[in-house]
């Protein structure tokens, strides 16, 4: 039986981490390590994961500064000993059943890496997608199955790849380098990860974040692609989602901006189009008209925020 190092990031997370680290130590599968990083609480958060540690010879703590999530998670990485890496949120929760369930896909179809999808996910249904890295990736993206979590690795994945410190966005930065190394991924969309929804939920999260980094993600992302890979209709699929997902995401955070934010992501998405805009118009599967409609966004995105905001009104 291979071990699994479950690494779980945690950071004032008190109200939550006993049910987390609850579900990991009563996990079906027993050759577990749970790696617990601490970024810096400030609440009881440390105190019950030390509680932990003392109980159970398989729970390990570290406590560090708060450098943010990506520099936890790439600690925690140096610190497994396990063939394989799950990242578990130290907010959220599994069922007993996951680290078996997928340990069992990636070893029965000799694959680099599984995953399920969070419970209450649109895709749930119980189906099982098999394929290599590339049309997994694009999968992933296709499904909003982008974070992280909830997904089994081979540890020798992460040789050479680490998260980027400092920068939001990180599942989306990471996941190309590591999904092109892989030969072959399994995905079963059964909702067995438990995601907990904080901060007045996902708006209110986004008008957080910063946007200027998510604008470099996307064209590191349509960048990273072309670089891995030499596969024009791969090359072509991936700029195709990130154009669409850029103008997913100016639609449906412009009602909800006040002026401040609607003024930093007009400019870059802005900036986004002056630096793919060749890219895209030489993509054969984008349409027409929606290249048109980046084009207005790009050079006059009040347009497109008075007709949003006149046909379907301000939240």
């Amino acid at each position: 039986m291979n071990k699994v190092s479950i690494i779980t990031t945690v950071y004032n997370t008190e109200e939550y981490v006993d049910k987390c680290i609850g579900s990991l130590l009563h996990q079906t599968y027993e050759n577990i390590e749970i790696i617990l990083i601490d970024g810096g609480s400030t609440d009881k958060t440390s105190e019950k994961c030390y509680e932990y540690e003392k109980a159970y010879e398989n729970v390990k703590l570290i406590k560090k500064e708060n450098e943010g999530v990506s520099s936890a998670r790439n600690r925690g990485i140096d610190e497994a000993t396990g063939k394989y890496i799950l990242f578990v949120d130290g907010d959220d929760w599994i069922e007993n059943k996951t680290v078996e369930t997928l340990v069992w896909l990636l070893e029965e179809n000799e694959a680099d890496m599984s995953y399920v999808i969070k419970n209450g996910h649109m895709y749930s249904s119980g189906e099982v997608r098999i394929g290599n890295g590339k049309k997994m990736l694009l999968h992933i993206l296709n499904t909003s199955s982008i974070e992280i979590w909830g997904k089994l690795f081979k540890r020798e994945l992460f040789k050479k790849v680490r998260f980027p410190v400092g920068k939001q966005n990180e599942d989306l930065y990471i996941l190309p380098d590591i999904l092109l190394k892989c030969q072959k991924v399994v995905a079963y969309h059964r909702g067995l990860y438990h995601y907990t929804l904080r901060d007045n939920g996902l708006m209110s999260k986004a008008l957080k974040s910063d946007y200027y980094n998510l604008v470099e993600c996307w064209i590191e992302g349509i960048n990273k692609c072309s670089l891995l890979s030499d596969d024009k209709e791969f090359i072509r699929d991936m700029e195709k989602w990130y154009l669409y997902h850029a103008l997913w995401y100016f639609y449906n955070r412009v009602c909800i901006m006040n002026e401040e934010q609607y003024k930093l992501v007009s400019k870059n998405i802005s900036l986004f189009y002056k630096k793919t805009r060749l890219t895209f118009i030489k993509n054969s599967e984008i349409k027409i008209n929606d290249k048109f409609r980046f084009f207005i966004i790009s050079i006059c995105p009040t347009i497109l925020k008075n007709y949003t905001i006149f046909r379907y009104g301000r939240e």
